[in-house]
Formats: C-alpha cells, structure tokens, sequence
C-alpha cells in the first residue's frame, strides 16, 4: 500500500485521509499537538479557538458529507462540539492510529533525485512519493503598523483576538477591538455582556453585519443556495451584487439604523460579515463604533475622525498571514 504523508490532523487532514484510505492508499498524519483536531482542538498552544465561541456556519455546513452531527445538536455547535465530532469522524473512519501526535514538521524537501519527498520531524524522517499539506492559514496573526502603538500601556495590554480567552481579566475595563470581521465582533460582544467597563470597535470600513439567526433560520441556509450558485452563474456582477445585498438587508437591514457608521451601498462595496448580537448591542449604547485608529500614545488612542479617547486593553482582530517555514526554500 502506497503510504501517503499528511502535514496536519485538523478538519482538512482528517478529510484527506479518510478519502485516500478509502482508495487504497495508507496515509500518515503528522500532527503537531497533543490531539487531533486543528484549531478545534482548543490546545492553547496551537489553537486560537476560546472556550466560548462558536461555529460562524450552522451544523449542516460545518460538517463532512458522510457523518452527520447528532440529532438534537446546536445549531451553530460549540467549540467542545466540534472537537468532539472530528475526534467521532476520526475513529469511525480508523484515522487514529495513524496519527502521530506531538509531531511537528520541521522541514519537507524533495528527496535526492527528486524522486519523492522527505517529511523531517525533530526525532525522525520518512520518506513518501506524495506528501498533502494540511496545516491551516490561521496561526500567524497580523498587527497593523499603527503610530505609537509600542507605546500602550493600559493594564490589558495589546493582543490578537487569537488570544483571545475569555473576558474574566477584561472586566471594569476600557476595551477597543479594532477589526470588522466576525472574531472581532464576536469577542467585542462578549466583552459588552460580560462585564468590559465600555467598549468600543474600530473600522476601516463599515461591513454589512447579518446575524447568524433570521426568524430561526440559519443566515447561510438563505444565503448559501442552489438559486444563489446558478446565479452567479448566469448572471452579471452587478446583479449578483443587487441580490446578495438585497438578502443583507433583508436579514440585519442597514449597520446606520443602529448607530453604527453608514455602509457604503451594496455588498461588494462594502463587505459583509457574521454576528447574531452586534448590531443590537451599539443600538443599546453598549458598544461604541469609531472610525480606524491612527496613533496611539500611552493610553490615548486617537482615531481618523480626529477623536481621541483613553483605553485599558486593545484587541486586534485584523486577520492572519500564511506561514509554511517548513518548507524548504526551493518549494517556498
């Protein structure tokens, strides 16, 4: 049986593997962490997944083709969920014993000749004809380069949602989440209902926000369909941009109805993201909206606007940059 190396043992590992065993092939899964499963592992020390998030599509989507999620589970699962359930589609699938856990990869090269690959780990090589990176794009996070921001010196600190854990330690104080995405959202939320002193989000540009239930309907069941697909299709960009943004406002209406800063017209133009009790909470006064951040000195943050306010921690949730330092320099 032709052995196959597979860098990974997170969804898209566990996906690879189960598809070629079932063609015969033997695959082999180097698996850096303690456990199986990525970032749903929830090891800390690979995983930015905090303890109460939760999926950002419903259980239909976020699930493999041949094993379902368990009648009655939540709609959108738990983090503890989800480890749970690639741990099931692991040893339905007997995928377990072929992976070695606490096996990080410190180089893959091709072998001499280039006959083949070589998959080196701090105890060991092995050699394989084909090797599958499988190891994801969301370790290495992105800060922006904003003047000053050395100098913070709010007791929270600066932080990548990524490191995000929980709001225990946030609690009392003044908190700015700077990102429109749904990690941002999700973690400013969370602060606004568990405690935060004030908090506020910082945008480059305001995204439409839908939530991720409409009349109890997952937004992605609307979103995500047959009709949509053959669409674009069929048709212009610009009437496909007319209908997504057409659901968008159908589903959480316009961010300015709330007192969030104006989107710009349609979708394209101005992005779109996820998160059931954003939208709700800045009409409530609970979370602030303010435009991007331009410099900060101490803990005055000043914003493009021209305003300024003082703050206790800063969250960046301002996404990730794709990492493969095992790769030799030839490959990268």
């Amino acid at each position: 049986m032709t052995e196959v190396g597979i860098i990974g043992a997170g969804p898209a590992g566990l996906a690879v593997a189960r598809y070629l065993a079932s063609e015969g092939f033997e695959p082999v899964l180097f698996e850096q962490g303690a456990a199986i499963g990525g970032q749903w592992s929830g090891e800390r020390a690979h995983s930015g997944i905090w303890p109460s998030m939760r999926t950002n599509t419903s259980r239909i989507l976020t699930a493999f083709s041949d094993l379902p999620h368990p009648n009655g589970s939540q709609v959108y699962p738990s983090s503890q969920s989800m480890r749970d359930y690639l741990l099931a589609y692991a040893e339905r699938f007997s995928l377990i014993p072929k992976v070695q856990l606490g096996s990080p990869v410190v180089a893959l090269e091709p072998r001499a000749g280039g006959q083949g690959w070589l998959v080196r780990t701090p105890w060991a090589e092995r050699a394989f004809d084909r090797v599958v990176v499988a190891t994801g794009a969301f370790h290495h996070w992105t800060l922006p380069g904003v003047p000053g921001l050395a100098t913070f010196s709010g007791v929270g600190g600066v932080s990548h949602t990524y490191q995000y854990v929980d709001a225990a330690n946030l609690r009392g104080l003044r908190v700015l989440v700077a990102g429109g995405a749904i990690s941002a959202l999700e973690i400013a939320s969370d602060l606004a209902t568990a405690g935060a002193a004030s908090v506020t989000v910082s945008v480059r540009r305001q995204r439409f926000v839908l939530p991720k239930l409409a009349a109890g309907i997952p937004s992605d069941h609307i979103v995500f369909t047959r009709l949509h697909a053959l669409a674009e299709e069929a048709f212009s960009a610009a009437r496909v941009n007319r209908m997504y943004t057409d659901v968008a406002l159908r589903l959480g209406g316009r961010p300015e109805h709330y007192g969030a800063p104006a989107a710009r017209a349609t979708v394209a133009e101005a992005g779109v993201t996820l998160c059931q009790p954003f939208l709700p909470l800045v009409a409530e006064g609970r979370i602030d909206v303010r435009p991007w951040l331009t410099g900060v000195d101490g803990q005055i943050v000043r914003f493009s606007d021209g305003q300024a306010a003082e703050f206790d921690a800063i969250f960046f949730g301002t996404g990730f940059e794709l990492r493969l330092p095992f790769l030799s320099p030839a490959l990268r």
